[in-house]
C-alpha cells in the first residue's frame, strides 16, 4: 500500500520535473543540430560551436555549492521557480548571437549561469524526498520522460531551422520554458517539506536539523571514485552526441538521415532510464553504473575498428544513449544511497557539476581534434580507454553503506 501510495501521491510532481527539468536544459541537446549550419553561416570552427557545452558545464560546476546547500536548506521549489524565467531568458539570448564567436560565448555564458538555478539537482531533490521504496524508477522515469523529449528535440529543431532559420530555435525554446513549464512547476512541484507531513510518501526525520555542509564528503574515497568514473562517463557520451551528425555528413549521409540517427538516442535514453532505474532497486549500484560505462566502449571500440557507415552508427547512438539514460538515472541514485540525504543537494551539486565539466570538455577538445587532423580516429581510441578504465574504478566502489539516504 505504501509503495502504490507513493506514485499516487508522486505523479504530479513527476509530471511537472520531467517537463521543467527537460526546458531548462534544451540548448545543450541542440548543438549537434547547429554544428553545420553555424559553421557555414559564420565561419566558426566545430570547437567554437561547441564551446557552449563547456561554458554550461563550468556554470553548473561553479554554482554548485551555492546551488546544492541552497537546496538542502529552503528547498527545491523556491529554487526551481525563480530559476525557470532566469533560464529562459537565457536560452532565448543564445538566439541572439553572431556573427562574431565572442557574442556566442556570451550567449552561452549567461544561459550557463541560468541554469544552474534550474538544474538536475532541483529536480532529483524533490523526486527523492517523495520516493524511498521505488526510488530508483521514479527517477528512471523522470529522466526517461526528459529523455523522450531529448529524442525529438533535434527532430523539431531541425524543421524550425529550414523554416525560420537557427534563432528561433532558442526563442521559442525560452517561450515554452516560460509560459508552459513554468505553470506546471507552480501547481504541482512540491518535495516533501512543501506538503502536509500526513501526506508525505517519505516521512521527515525528526533528526534532520540544518543541513550540512559537503566538506565531509570531500574527504571520503567513494566521493573521488564517483567523481572520476562519471566525468568519464560524461565524456564518453557528450563526444559522440554532439558529433554523431556531422561524423555522418562528413561521410556522405543528408542531413535529415543524421538527425534519424540521433533520434535512436532518444529512445534508448529512455530505455536506458527505466531500465537503470528498475535495476538500481534491485541491484547493487556499484554493478549497474559498471555496466553504463561498458556501453559506450563497446560503441567507441565499433567506431574506431569499423568503417563509419550508417549502421555503424545507429548502433553506436543506440548503446551511447543507453549509457547516457542510464548515467543520469544512476549518478542521483548513488548520491542518495552512499551520502546522508541532508547533504544529499549539496554532494549531488558538486558531482553533477564535475561530471558537467566532462560533459562540456569532450565536445570541445574531439571538434578541436578534427579541426587540426580532420579525423575522430583519435578521440574513439581514447574514449574507448577511459570508459573501460572508468567500469573498472566504480566497480571497485563497493556495496553502499548501510543507513545512508
Amino acid at each position: 500500500m505504501k509503495q502504490a501510495s507513493e506514485w499516487r501521491a508522486g505523479a504530479g510532481l513527476l509530471f511537472a520535473s520531467i517537463i521543467c527539468a527537460t526546458c531548462a536544459v534544451i540548448p545543450v541537446t541542440l548543438v549537434g543540430v547547429l554544428v553545420k549550419p553555424l559553421g557555414d553561416a559564420f565561419g566558426w570552427s566545430r570547437a567554437t560551436i561547441a564551446s557552449g557545452l563547456l561554458l554550461t558545464s563550468f556554470g553548473t560546476l561553479g554554482l554548485a555549492p551555492l546551488v546544492g546547500p541552497l537546496v538542502d536548506r529552503i528547498g527545491p521549489r523556491r529554487i526551481a521557480l525563480f530559476g525557470l524565467p532566469l533560464v529562459a531568458c537565457g536560452t532565448a539570448s543564445i538566439g541572439l548571437a553572431g556573427p562574431s564567436p565572442y557574442s556566442w560565448y556570451a550567449a552561452w555564458a549567461a544561459y550557463a549561469v541560468t541554469q544552474g538555478f534550474a538544474n538536475a539537482v532541483i529536480w532529483s531533490n524533490a523526486v527523492v524526498s517523495r520516493f524511498d521504496r521505488h526510488r530508483g524508477t521514479a527517477l528512471g522515469v523522470l529522466l526517461a520522460g526528459q529523455a523522450l523529449c531529448f529524442g525529438a528535440a533535434p527532430l523539431i529543431a531541425l524543421s524550425i531551422l529550414e523554416t525560420l532559420g537557427w534563432r528561433w530555435i532558442f526563442f521559442f525554446s525560452g517561450l515554452v520554458t516560460l509560459l508552459i513549464a513554468w505553470p506546471l512547476c507552480w501547481y504541482f512541484f512540491y518535495a516533501a517539506r512543501d506538503i502536509e507531513p500526513a501526506t508525505m510518501a517519505v516521512p521527515a526525520e525528526p533528526s534532520a536539523g540544518k543541513p550540512a555542509f559537503a566538506g565531509g564528503a570531500l574527504r571520503t574515497r567513494a566521493f573521488w571514485q564517483i567523481a572520476a568514473s562519471f566525468i568519464i562517463a560524461a565524456s564518453a557520451v557528450s563526444a559522440l552526441i554532439v558529433h554523431l551528425q556531422p561524423i555522418l555528413i562528413d561521410t556522405g549521409v543528408s542531413p535529415n538521415l543524421a538527425a534519424a540517427a540521433f533520434f535512436i538516442v532518444g529512445p534508448a535514453q529512455i530505455a536506458g532510464r527505466l531500465l537503470s532505474g528498475v535495476l538500481l532497486d534491485r541491484i547493487a549500484p556499484h554493478i549497474v553504473a559498471s555496466f553504463g560505462l561498458i556501453l559506450p566502449a563497446i560503441a567507441y571500440a565499433m567506431l574506431s575498428l569499423l568503417d563509419q557507415s550508417i549502421e555503424t552508427a545507429y548502433v553506436s547512438a543506440l548503446l551511447v544513449g543507453l549509457a547516457a539514460g542510464a548515467e543520469a538515472d544512476i549518478l542521483a541514485f548513488v548520491v542518495s544511497r552512499y551520502f546522508p540525504k541532508q547533504i544529499f543537494g549539496a554532494v549531488y551539486s558538486l558531482l553533477l557539476g564535475i561530471y558537467a565539466v566532462g560533459y562540456g570538455i569532450a565536445p570541445t577538445a574531439a571538434g578541436a581534434v578534427f579541426d587540426n587532423a580532420a579525423s575522430y580516429q583519435t578521440v574513439f581510441i581514447t574514449l574507448f580507454a577511459a570508459t573501460t578504465l572508468g567500469a573498472v574504478m566504480i566497480l571497485s566502489l563497493g556495496k553502499p553503506r548501510l543507513g545512508a539516504g
